[in-house]
């Protein structure tokens, strides 16, 4: 197993060619990727806006892909703590979900 683990946000994973290179990173064994649905969710969404002409479902489709490839990156706990109506400036769900699954890289 990996020594260090980096939540990626969505800002990481939307660039096709940021997400295959730090996903190879990790496949290659340098570091293990975090996550959460939420994150995901925004990456879909990201994907989706800037690139409207995409297939339907083909983003959803990277994202379950990540998470099939990498069945332990999706870090869950971290909702609890509520988020509705949040202004920018407060922490993002991401840096929540590093906070609590100890990541050693912050990408937000």
């Amino acid at each position: 197993m990996t020594r260090f683990s980096a939540l990626r946000d969505a800002c990481v994973l939307v660039p096709i060619a940021l997400t295959d290179t730090l996903l190879r990173l990790a496949e290659a064994g340098l570091y293990w990727p975090l996550w959460s649905t939420a994150i995901l969710d925004e990456m879909v969404e990201a994907i989706e806006e800037i690139h409207p002409d995409l297939r339907p479902g083909r983003a959803r489709h990277r994202a379950d892909q990540m998470q099939g490839a990498f069945e332990d990156a999706t870090v869950t706990g971290w909702e609890a703590a509520g988020h509705a109506g949040r202004d920018r400036r407060e922490p993002t769900p991401g840096l929540d979900a590093s906070r609590r699954q100890g990541s050693a890289q912050i990408e937000d």
